[in-house]
């Protein structure tokens, strides 16, 4: 009969209760992160005053949004600007399927569902580091903090390029059926009517 070496089996069933634990430590941090996205877009959606039925999935589509783009840099796939360009395509599709059914403009689904994904913590540590230069005396922290404050301004200025050419690209494919996003399939043939009726 073979030995069973006990020590080894205690190690792999530590190892695996570790990387278990570190698995559902990322798991909560994601889905916090999806569901403060949702509860921000909903905001970002009321303070525009859209129709009630479209608020919900203006919710829906910024945690989408943002949960794409989390789930691209956390496999490493593409950067953070990158990530960012496809996710707001992303949204802009969604949006895009959704205003055809629900006879809704795109931008009133989609801009609320994209702020999430606005770079604040670059635009707050750049600001952040930008004091920390003027409040600084020494020269070797000084140009730590120039470095600091260029990398977020650049990152931070190239996601809100990236968001607002990833939404315009979308808008750019699909520009002449957005005209008639709010219009129902009899639209044509209740105003052919109303025409002969004028004449």
């Amino acid at each position: 009969d073979k030995c069973v070496d006990f020590n080894h089996l205690y190690e792999y069933w530590n190892l695996y209760n570790i990387k278990y634990y570190k698995f559902r430590i990322v798991m909560i941090e994601f889905f916090m992160y999806v569901i403060i996205a949702t509860i921000a877009a909903l905001g970002f959606s009321y303070a525009n005053h859209p129709p009630k039925y479209v608020l919900p999935w203006c919710s829906f589509f910024g945690g989408i949004g943002y949960s794409i783009r989390l789930l691209l840099i956390n496999s490493q796939i593409c950067n953070y600007v990158l990530a960012t360009f496809i996710s707001s395509m992303a949204v802009g599709l969604f949006s895009f399927l959704l205003a055809k059914r629900i006879k809704t403009p795109i931008e009133v689904i989609a801009f609320p569902a994209l702020l999430p994904m606005i770079p604040g913590l670059q635009a707050y540590t750049s600001v952040l580091s930008i004091f920390k230069f003027i409040n600084s005396t020494d020269e070797a922290q000084q140009i730590h903090y120039l470095d600091i404050f260029f990398n977020n301004i650049f990152v931070a200025i190239a996601a809100v390029f990236a968001l607002a050419v990833g939404i315009s690209l979308v808008l750019f494919i699909f520009y002449e059926k957005s005209f008639t996003m709010t219009r129902y399939k009899n639209f044509r043939l209740k105003y052919t009517k109303k025409l002969k009726s004028k004449k």
